[in-house]
C-alpha cells in the first residue's frame, strides 16, 4: 500500500483591526480581504454556484404586501417598484442576499426625503 501526502494551500484568515484614528476597520494587512473573496467567486464556479444558491434562497421568489386596506398596499407596491432611481426593490432584496452571502454582512443607506 503507498500512501501519499498532500498539501492543500493554506489560507490565513486576515486580521480585522479597528483604526481608531481614522474610525473604520480594515479587513487584512493591505484591506483587500472583500477583492480577496470576489476572486474566489469568480473564479471557482463551483463556489460562484454555492453562494448564488445560498443568495437566491435568503432573497426567495418575490414580496407580497399585506395591510389593511387597498389604498396602502398600492401605496407600499408603487414604492417598492421604485425603491430608489436604479432599481426595484426586488433587485435591490437580490443584492443585499449576495452581499449576505459572499461577505456575512451588508450596508444600505436609507435617504429620506
Amino acid at each position: 500500500m503507498i500512501f501519499q501526502r498532500i498539501n492543500f494551500h493554506d489560507n490565513k484568515l486576515p486580521v480585522f483591526k479597528e483604526n481608531k484614528a481614522k474610525g473604520f476597520v480594515t479587513f487584512g494587512a493591505d484591506n483587500l480581504y472583500p477583492d480577496f473573496l470576489i476572486e474566489l467567486f469568480n473564479k471557482s464556479p463551483k463556489h460562484n454556484a454555492i453562494v448564488s444558491a445560498k443568495a437566491s434562497y435568503v432573497a426567495g421568489i418575490g414580496t407580497e404586501v399585506y395591510g389593511q386596506n387597498t389604498t396602502d398596499i398600492a401605496k407600499a407596491e408603487a414604492k417598492l417598484k421604485n425603491i430608489n432611481a436604479y432599481e426595484t426593490y426586488e433587485e435591490l432584496k437580490a443584492k443585499i442576499a449576495y452581499d449576505l452571502e459572499l461577505f456575512n454582512g451588508f450596508c444600505v443607506e436609507v435617504i429620506w426625503n
